[in-house]
């Protein structure tokens, strides 16, 4: 199930972009306003929100300023922001990209091709958390003996060495 988090300050691009979420089969939660939406993702537990999508331009906290304190948390970082704006200005896109939005589109905009954006932002989220859980897996595996699950020799001998070096600096 997809859960976005929606911060969008003007009424009736919510709804616009809300109605065409939950046809898509997603749950949307509003923030009006940057400091909201921080406040909302703040709240979620880990993995309440697949993406956010967001507006630049809203009162109280801007996008921007939102994209910058997203930086500070490392869960927060790592979620898909997918900008939604007029602001068609290119050292604007390019500064939400330097801050870390994953995709960046300007209104109006077209409903299937917001659509096909979105899914293919948590698709790529999906490939590279399957690579990641896959390399965990493999260094488990190269880690520990099959059969019995205890460190394998080459990892004893290596946790061994590193707290004898560790012991020998203390003394």
């Amino acid at each position: 199930h997809r859960n976005i988090l929606l911060a969008e300050d003007n009424d009736l691009n919510a709804e616009i972009a809300i109605e065409l979420l939950k046809m898509k089969g997603a749950s949307v939660c509003r923030a009006e306003n940057g400091k909201r939406a921080v406040e909302l993702f703040m709240e979620s537990s880990p993995g309440t929100y697949q993406a956010i999508l967001m507006d630049i331009q809203m009162p109280v906290m801007n996008g921007m300023e939102v994209l910058e304190q997203r930086k500070n948390d490392p869960v927060f970082e790592n979620i898909p922001v997918i900008v939604i704006t007029v602001n068609d200005e290119i050292r604007d896109q390019m500064v939400a990209f330097q801050l870390g939005a994953t995709d960046y589109i300007t209104k109006p905009f077209i409903r299937e091709i917001v659509i096909y954006r979105i899914n293919n932002v948590l698709s790529s989220k999906r490939r590279v958390e399957a690579i990641v859980r896959e390399k965990e897996n493999l260094q488990i595996q190269t880690e520990l003996d099959l059969m019995t699950g205890l460190y394998n020799k080459v990892t004893a001998e290596r946790i061994i060495s590193g707290l004898l070096a560790d012991n020998s600096r203390l003394n």
